[in-house]
């Protein structure tokens, strides 16, 4: 019966969006250090009370839909939400793809002074994942020795156990498998104004 159905759908909705619940399902979940770095990749406001991580891989579409997503939800929730950028490669392989691209984010990510500027660099690259293109595009620097930081993306992702990309963590806590980013978008502003000392004590 479809109201039947209605009725299931609208209740599922219901659980998605209930603080209570994310927060008894996140408590499960594992914790990993969300220790902001000396040019991280950081996006929205550094102090904000929600802090979404996600380990991505610079050429992967399903990373790249999640990040537009992400840019809207910092422009709906701008100052509650900071967005922490965890690139995955391999250092030791540098003529790999991803190592390449990964170098070349974090180089130009040392130049950029502007959270707005870092922004729109992070999302021109998921736009089309070319890296002459965006090369072209941001006049890209090529000399910062950006090794450290490339050590230290490889070593959280593998302390973080990254399987598989995206991964995201909400306050430090892995996003249950059981929500997406559509979801925790309306659990935003709740979680903003619980703090997040209350949210995982």
């Amino acid at each position: 019966t479809n109201t039947a159905q209605a009725q299931k759908v609208a209740e599922l909705r219901k659980w998605k969006t209930d603080l209570a619940i994310f927060n008894a399902l996140s408590a499960n979940e594992r914790t990993v250090d969300t220790t902001i770095w000396e040019n991280d990749l950081l996006l929205g406001n550094p102090d904000a009370p929600v802090l979404i991580t996600v380990a991505c891989n610079p050429y992967c579409g399903p990373c790249a839909k999640a990040h537009k997503e992400l840019d809207e939800i910092l422009d709906m929730y701008p100052g509650e939400v900071a967005v922490q950028v965890r690139l995955m490669c391999n250092p030791a392989n540098e003529s790999d793809a991803r190592t390449i691209a990964t170098k070349a984010i974090l180089r130009q990510a040392v130049v950029i002074k502007e959270n707005k500027e870092l922004q729109q660099m992070l999302s021109g690259w998921f736009e089309n994942m070319n890296l002459e293109q965006w090369q072209n595009e941001w006049k890209a620097v090529q000399q910062n020795n950006v090794d450290e930081v490339l050590q230290n993306h490889q070593l959280w992702n593998n302390a973080a156990e990254i399987a598989h990309t995206p991964t995201f963590f909400v306050n430090g806590k892995h996003l249950s498998g059981k929500y997406n980013l559509e979801n925790l978008k309306q659990l935003i502003p709740e979680l903003a104004h619980a703090g997040v000392e209350m949210i995982f004590d």
